[in-house]
């Protein structure tokens, strides 16, 4: 039986087309991947306390959604105690208004904190969920952001997180 005449032609797309197929080099991974750092301030941890956090966001090509993990270290004034401090750290899920320069945002996530209030005093560990609404800046070269979140770690753990921060 003789080889057909177009089977060349047709391993060679067959095998140009899984070619095109292959996944991306690991650079192009890393080029949706944003790095930053903010001021924080919680509401009601110890009275109202400020902090500093950084990020890690990754968002999907082409989809108006990210994911981004934060973490957060307050420094609360304590008075007559020594050595309190607060931590916190948390993911969420961010769906974003797809627009150029300011896009704004909604976040639904889960939050950890851990509180040491210091002295003989033992550490309080809360976690739960934290919904928040954003917005991000994109100005020429310089990239803002803006975030009010509500975090429910039980009664009367619950606060509101302000975040002013950019991106490198």
């Amino acid at each position: 039986m003789p080889a057909h005449p177009r089977l060349p032609l047709v391993a060679l797309a067959l095998v140009t087309g899984l070619l095109g197929l292959r996944p991306a080099g690991a650079e192009a991974q890393f080029e949706f991947l944003d790095l930053g750092v903010h001021g924080t301030w919680a509401t009601e941890a110890f009275d109202g306390t400020r902090g500093l956090g950084a990020f890690v966001s990754w968002e999907a090509p082409l989809l108006p959604v990210a994911v981004r993990a934060a973490a957060d270290k307050y420094f609360p004034k304590c008075g007559t105690l020594d050595g309190c401090s607060t931590w916190a750290w948390g993911v969420d899920a961010l769906v974003r208004v797809p627009l150029p320069v300011a896009r704004p945002y909604a976040a639904l996530g889960w939050t950890r904190r851990t509180s040491d209030p210091g002295g003989d005093v033992p550490d309080v560990k809360k976690s739960g969920a934290a919904l928040g609404l954003g917005l991000d800046l994109d100005l020429i070269g310089i990239r803002l952001f803006a975030e009010a979140r509500r975090e429910f770690l039980d009664l009367p753990a619950d606060q509101w997180i302000l975040r002013l921060g950019f991106f490198f």
